[in-house]
């Protein structure tokens, strides 16, 4: 498949140009326990643009408040429970407004009430224009963020369409 933001391709953009228009996170977050949050988010910045150094704090600050995380802004990753770290990496790929992010899981291991904040972070993220890619077994958040599902199987399309569509198909 391709990639293609804006009529662009994707593979044809160095990746380092590649992260302006395209977040990510991982199945298990990949933050950096001895750093902050407000510093594990800002280093996405600093792929993005070159900005002074207040103006890359206070756009990771931003983000954080705009996802419900600021009052953990001073906080070493390692000092947080494991259901944070997936915010925080949220936050981080969301940072700069990609045009597309791709996210693994990111349900995985949260608490509801983290999956609740997560699906309001994701709902603000698709207000603004921001296209997701969710690669997800938690089928009731999925339902909930996606306008369209695909569900597979050993590598093939098994199920298409809207939530309520998927949901009633037999094969799923």
């Amino acid at each position: 498949g391709r990639v293609v933001i804006e009529g662009v391709d994707m593979a044809d953009v160095a990746p380092h140009q590649r992260a302006r228009n395209v977040g990510r996170s991982f199945q298990v977050a990949r933050l950096v326990p001895q750093m902050t949050v407000l510093e594990n988010v800002a280093v996405r910045v600093d792929q993005l643009h070159f900005v002074s150094e207040p103006a890359r704090l206070a756009a990771a600050r931003a983000q954080l408040s705009a996802f419900g995380l600021a009052d953990l802004a001073g906080r070493r990753v390692a000092e947080l429970a494991s259901g944070y770290h997936k915010l925080v990496e949220l936050a981080r790929a969301a940072v700069g407004g990609p045009a597309l992010l791709l996210l693994d899981e990111p349900a995985v291991g949260l608490a509801p009430e983290e999956i609740e904040r997560l699906c309001r972070s994701l709902a603000q993220l698709r207000e603004v224009g921001t296209a997701i890619l969710i690669v997800e077994h938690n089928v009731e958040l999925v339902s909930r963020i996606a306008e369209r599902i695909f569900v597979i199987n050993q590598g093939h399309v098994i199920s298409a369409g809207t939530g309520p569509e998927v949901m009633a198909d037999p094969k799923v």
